[in-house]
């Protein structure tokens, strides 16, 4: 990004420092990554400015996350990609959902989405719209797998997956009914239970 200053600047140093730190921390956790950032201010500090730049996140995944996640995405694409999608809870009433590309033992966050939601399992149109921003990353021939737990078993996000030849690896409750060939097969048979 040429040219870049003002505040566009200072956003997207905090994403660098951001990035490096997470990988230094080995951890997505605000206060671990805030202790590998090397400046003048404190720790704590850090952790608001970090805290601030995600609160403030409107428009930083076309404008800061997008590239930056995209040059990785396009470094990786050589191996096979594995991609674990999850939520957790942040805040007071808010859920994170993201999605990481698995890298030497790390899960590094290449996009993410915070929604006002109870703990629990969010609606599957928030899992469907964060993997369409997801395939926007992916770079075209790329061979992907997808891992997640139960809360990603729905149909309209293995159909997209599927139309994108992408593999998909969940948890699912053994009560769910799978479908071969137009045939049920309970997933408890599978499993032999």
């Amino acid at each position: 990004m040429p040219n870049v200053r003002g505040r566009q600047a200072q956003h997207l140093s905090t994403l660098a420092a951001f990035v490096c730190a997470i990988v230094a921390s080995g951890s997505t956790q605000l206060p671990k990554v805030a202790r590998k950032i090397c400046d003048e201010a404190t720790p704590a500090s850090r952790e608001k400015r970090l805290s601030r730049w995600l609160n403030n996140a409107a428009d930083h995944f076309k404008t800061y996350l997008l590239p930056v996640a995209g040059a990785l995405m396009m470094s990786l694409a050589q191996r096979p990609l594995i991609l674990v999608v999850d939520g957790t809870v942040v805040g007071r009433g808010c859920v994170a959902l993201y999605v990481g590309v698995v890298y030497r033992k790390k899960l590094l966050p290449i996009a993410w989405t915070v929604v006002a939601h109870k703990k629990g399992h969010l609606p599957e149109s928030v899992h469907v719209e964060l993997m369409k921003k997801v395939r926007q990353l992916v770079p075209e021939g790329a061979k992907v797998t997808l891992i997640g737990d139960g809360e990603f078993d729905g149909v309209n996000l293995q159909t997209i997956i599927s139309h994108w030849q992408w593999s998909y690896v969940c948890r699912t409750a053994k009560s769910t009914i799978l479908y071969w060939e137009g045939e049920p097969f309970p997933c408890a048979k599978a499993a032999g239970l």
